[in-house]
Formats: C-alpha cells, sequence, structure tokens
C-alpha cells in the first residue's frame, strides 16, 4: 500500500510526528504527555494544534499517539504500518461477510494475521478512528481483547481507501475550522475553553475524541449509538441519551462533584457545565450565552425524546415509532455534545 504524501503541516509538525512514531514503535507505548511538552516548551502551542485538529492522540492514560490523520502525513515511515493495517482489514472485512455483527479475539486475529501480539494492537488502535466498527476493547492487549466490525467496513475495498477517506474529511474540517476562526476570532479571544476545533457529528471523530477518556462505558453507549441508528431506531435514541449521561457522570466523577442518584439528564448537564464554565449565567457576552443556552436544550431536548420515542418505557397503540432518521438526529446531537464537554475538559486540563 503506498503511504500519502504530506500535504497538511508544517515542517516541524511532520518531524515531531516522525519522531513519536518512532519513539513509539521502539517503546512499545506512547509518549508521556506532560513529561513531553515539560521538555518541548516552545512546542505547547503547536502540540496543541495537533492534538486539536486529530493528528496526534492522547490515549486513557495521557500519552501521545500518532494518530491516524498522522501517519497519512509522515509518508514513508509509516507505509509498513500501513501494510500490517491492510493485512488486518481483509481479515476483518471477510470474517464480517460470513460472520457479521460477531466479535473476534485480538489474540486470534493476530494469529489469522500472521502478526505479533503487539503489533495488531499497534493496527487495531490505528484503524479504529475510522467509522467500521461497532464494537472493540479499550485495550487491545489485555487478555480477552476482542474487536467487532460493523456493516460500514463493506464500503471500502481496501484500508487505503479508508485512508483516502479520513484524508478528506480532514482537509473538509480544517477548512470549516479556518473559516469559523476568521470570522470569530476576534469575539472569542477571551473565551480560551471555546476555542478548540469545530467538532462535527462524524462518526470517526467522536470515536476517536471518546475513546481519548479512560471509560469502557462511555466507548460501550457510543457504539450502540452507531450500530442501532438504521436497524433499531428506538434502541439508538436511548443509547444516545446514556452517553451523554455516562459523559456527565465521567467528569463529574473525575472532577470529584458529588451528584445524587436520582438526578435528572438536566440536572447531571448542569453541574457538568458549571464545572467546566459553560453555563450561560456564567458569561455575559450575549452571542455565547445564546449559543451555550442552546446546548442546554439539545440535552433536554434529547431526554424528552428518549422518553417519547425511545424504547425504554411501555408504548400505546397511538405512540409514534421513530425513523432511522429520527435516530441519526439524535446520535448525532448526542455524539456533539459529548464530544465538546470532553475536549473542554481535557483543555481546561492543559497547562
Amino acid at each position: 500500500m503506498t503511504s500519502p504524501a504530506p500535504l497538511h503541516l508544517s515542517e516541524l509538525a511532520l518531524t515531531i510526528l516522525k519522531e513519536m512514531l518512532a519513539t513509539t514503535q521502539s517503546s512499545k507505548k506512547g509518549i508521556e504527555a506532560a513529561s513531553y511538552r515539560a521538555r518541548h516548551e516552545d512546542q505547547w502551542d503547536l502540540l496543541a494544534d495537533l492534538v486539536q485538529k486529530g493528528y496526534l492522540r492522547k490515549d486513557y492514560s495521557q500519552r501521545y499517539w500518532v494518530s491516524l490523520s498522522g501517519l497519512a502525513e509522515i509518508g514513508a515511515q509509516s507505509k509498513p504500518i500501513f501494510a500490517r493495517c491492510d493485512r488486518l482489514f481483509t481479515i476483518l472485512k471477510k470474517r464480517y461477510r460470513s460472520y457479521p455483527q460477531t466479535a473476534i479475539a485480538v489474540s486470534q486475529l493476530s494469529k489469522q494475521a500472521k502478526l505479533s501480539l503487539h503489533n495488531t494492537a499497534l493496527c487495531l488502535s490505528y484503524m479504529v478512528e475510522a467509522p467500521c466498527w461497532g464494537g472493540y476493547s479499550n485495550d487491545f492487549e489485555l487478555e480477552g481483547a476482542h474487536i467487532t466490525s460493523a456493516e460500514s467496513i463493506l464500503r471500502y475495498k481496501t484500508f487505503h481507501d479508508v485512508v483516502e477517506e479520513t484524508k478528506i474529511n480532514r482537509g473538509v474540517r480544517e477548512k470549516s475550522d479556518f473559516r469559523f476562526s476568521g470570522a470569530m476570532e476576534k469575539t472569542t479571544r477571551q473565551f480560551d475553553f471555546l476555542n478548540q476545533p469545530t467538532f462535527t457529528p462524524s462518526d470517526a471523530v467522536a470515536s476517536a475524541i471518546l475513546s481519548r477518556i479512560d471509560a469502557e462505558h462511555v466507548s460501550d453507549a457510543w457504539q450502540k449509538a452507531l450500530e442501532r441508528r438504521a436497524a433499531d431506531p428506538e434502541g439508538a435514541i436511548t443509547a444516545a441519551r446514556s452517553l451523554l449521561e455516562t459523559v456527565f457522570k465521567f467528569i463529574l466523577d473525575e472532577e470529584q462533584v458529588t451528584y445524587s442518584d436520582t438526578i435528572d439528564l438536566p440536572g447531571l448537564y448542569q453541574l457538568t457545565a458549571n464545572k467546566l464554565r459553560l453555563a450561560p449565567s456564567q458569561h455575559t457576552e450575549q452571542i455565547f450565552k445564546r449559543v451555550l443556552g442552546s446546548c442546554q436544550n439539545v440535552v433536554e431536548g434529547l431526554g424528552t425524546l428518549r422518553n417519547k420515542l425511545s424504547d425504554s418505557h411501555g408504548k400505546s397503540k397511538q405512540a409514534m415509532k421513530p425513523a432511522a432518521r429520527h435516530a441519526e438526529l439524535a446520535v448525532n446531537l448526542a455524539g456533539t455534545m459529548a464530544t465538546f464537554l470532553v475536549a473542554t475538559w481535557e483543555a481546561r486540563k492543559e497547562p
């Protein structure tokens, strides 16, 4: 498989990515983010930009890894990794045709691909950034780790096609972010917590961001929402609501904010928003009061939608049955809100 040529990054950014890739390949573990930033004070802004734009990612233990988008920019150095990814992808796609929506153990996959467990786990950590998966373990090297392909894997002939789509999506997002930042730069300068990339409801983007936090139940709720959108709209709406509740509780637990076991979804969001300074009452600029108020309305609306249309309650004969488009809307809204909150929480932890 031919590695894509670098297109978007500066020479310094490419050098950082190449050095990080070499280090992670030799050490077989990510680069401790805080220690790296302490040794490279002059690169803080660039590192933050690489993370925000998805060229670098942090795992649940706050270690840097080059992302799939980053690999696509590096060039020849990433060619062996892409070749192994393509081998695994071929096996997983063939398996889906015979055993759709059935998990495979990573140990079994590595044997079929004739790759070491470490190389298989490393490749899968890049591959899951693409929207081809119905579910997977947080740590692919643990005993019992598994991965399940989604039907969307059949859309691609090879993993090369996945990478090409990732590059196209990255270009679209970067143009969107540039237009947004150019129009809003003057107004948003005082709001550092919002100075993050414009996250879209893209499956791959949301999956990559949500996988950065150490909470398997968050990943599970998101994967359930993705899997059920077309075939089980009611279940997808339930999972979308569960995703928000799980993210709220994760952030509150991490920040040691107490809450009642009986608190409802809007109440959980209010506590989370207050902690992250995302509550409309915490700001005076009218445009942000409106935007943040709309976020609150989205959460309340999803809670109501779940009560009316999901599979969480018994239904009368007259009850409206949601269509796939309703589920798509609910999942996209929940995914966008969840990724925005996680990104804001991560940004507030940055030095």
